[in-house]
């Protein structure tokens, strides 16, 4: 039974990670295995998918949802290397509608995946939310968009859907989903940064300064040099309350873990095949007795052919009905037989 992660406190979990990036070296330490996204009007039941959007850009990404739900999800796998931990994960924006308002989350993928662009919706990755998810926070300028992924680290492996949710206090029945639209330039293994440690599924332990609450004025993070740079994500803390939990604008057949989610591959061993001596063999002994029947019934036929004078050689074909002096067997075939008369010929 894996282990259940569960998101950081909303603002108090995201600070606690810019806080580490701000305190401790940042390397390009991960290995990027594979990118894609898949779009809701690339439906399978069309002869021909639709061309793309011209705003994504080749290997980029886009995420939008829509009243109705998500209209385009992404997902990225990351290898981590060893000793390495507390990656944040940071995509660059090419274009956006709506990003000031958008609720866009990182959740463990629940089902296997290949990499796609503007991929087919039925192909796209399930989303594990409930077993983990973080909140993705916009930059100030909109130039980025940044996911602290530490709790979803499993085994060495970041893998995760980029999804759209559901707005907070709507009626009950009326359409919920954030409406956005965000494009995202190509990923990198340089956009997974990372720090030293050997935590699983959390931060290290870090003396984060005391940021104030959200509105307030977050005091400057302690000097580190001349080499220190601020995180992408820049100082505005300024965030919506999170909600209690993450909700994706995903159907429920298309949330939960699979039998082929890679976080679900790591932690449960695969399923015992069945021996075969135990496999309901009934369709196979049907199976038998037909062939065994029909067999019968064609030796049976074979057999009644063999002592009965085929009807197309003539009425001379039966031994022994030819006449005394006449062969007993016809001249001919079938309606060409003709009775031969006469001593039988020398050899």
């Amino acid at each position: 039974m894996r282990r259940r992660v569960v998101a950081p406190a909303g603002v108090a979990g995201l600070v606690a990670a810019l806080a580490l990036v701000m305190t401790s070296p940042v390397a390009d330490a991960a290995t990027l295995a594979k990118a894609g996204w898949w779009w809701r009007l690339n439906d399978p039941t069309l002869p021909v998918p639709p061309p793309p959007p011209p705003t994504v850009p080749e290997g980029g990404l886009m995420v939008a949802g829509s009243p109705d739900g998500a209209t385009a999800v992404a997902a990225l796998s990351f290898e981590l290397d060893e000793g390495e931990a507390s990656p944040i994960l940071t995509l660059t924006t090419v274009s956006e509608t709506g990003g000031e308002t958008a609720i866009m989350a990182a959740c463990v993928t629940g089902s296997f995946w290949n990499a796609a662009s503007a991929g087919r919706w039925n192909e796209k990755p399930s989303a594990a939310c409930e077993e983990g998810s973080v909140t993705g926070v916009r930059a100030a300028d909109g130039s980025a968009w940044s996911f602290a992924l530490a709790p979803l680290v499993s085994e060495g492996l970041v893998d995760v859907v980029l999804v759209a949710g559901t707005l907070p206090d709507v009626p009950s029945g009326a359409p919920d989903g954030s409406t956005f639209e965000v494009v995202f330039e190509a990923p990198t293994a340089g956009s997974l940064a990372t720090g030293a440690g050997t935590d699983e599924g959390g931060t290290a332990p870090i003396d984060a300064p005391d940021f104030a609450a959200p509105g307030g004025e977050a005091p400057s993070p302690p000097p580190i040099g001349d080499s220190f740079t601020p995180p992408a994500i820049g100082g505005d803390l300024s965030l919506p309350a999170p909600a209690d939990g993450f909700t994706p604008a995903l159907p429920e057949s298309d949330q939960g873990l699979t039998a082929t989610a890679p976080v679900a591959q790591q932690q449960n061993p695969p399923l015992a095949a069945e021996p075969l001596a135990e496999r309901d063999t009934k369709d196979a002994r049907s199976l038998a007795a037909v062939v065994l029947v029909v067999g019968g019934a064609a030796a049976l036929w074979a057999s009644q052919r063999s002592t009965s004078s085929p009807g197309r050689l003539g009425r001379f074909a039966t031994p022994g009905a030819a006449p005394e002096g006449i062969l007993s067997a016809p001249g001919g075939l079938g309606r060409f037989a003709r009775p031969r008369t006469g001593p039988v010929p020398r050899l």
